[in-house]
């Protein structure tokens, strides 16, 4: 459903929601995606994740910033990052590893990190 050349389809998204939404027995298991969508927030292509019966939220909303660039301020910083969960889950904690060391960083996206609880 993510890539890193676009931002997802909502069909994508939709096809994602209908594979994990609940049977008479409850869920199949708490869905989760979490990636590079490519998407900043408020993106039509993010709205397909919390439409439709949907409730899966961002579990790192509180991180503003996941593209840096390898700081190099080649390209926008934004958040294009997320860790989408159903309620089921309960979001500990959630960060950004933001280390780097002499300008060399993990990656051109700051990692995110969740702690969840069923």
């Amino acid at each position: 459903m993510t890539t890193s050349a676009r931002p997802p389809a909502p069909k994508g998204c939709t096809a994602f929601w209908s594979a994990c939404r609940p049977s008479a027995g409850g869920w199949r298991c708490p869905p989760c995606s979490w990636g590079d969508f490519n998407a900043e927030p408020g993106a039509p292509e993010l709205a397909a994740l919390q439409k439709d019966g949907c409730a899966l939220r961002d579990a790192a909303v509180a991180v503003p910033l996941t593209f840096h660039g390898y700081g190099l301020g080649c390209e926008p910083q934004q958040k294009i990052d997320y860790l989408f969960t159903s309620p089921e889950l309960r979001v500990l904690a959630c960060r950004a590893w933001t280390d780097e060391e002499n300008g060399v960083y993990l990656s051109d996206h700051y990692p995110l990190c969740a702690e969840l609880a069923l």
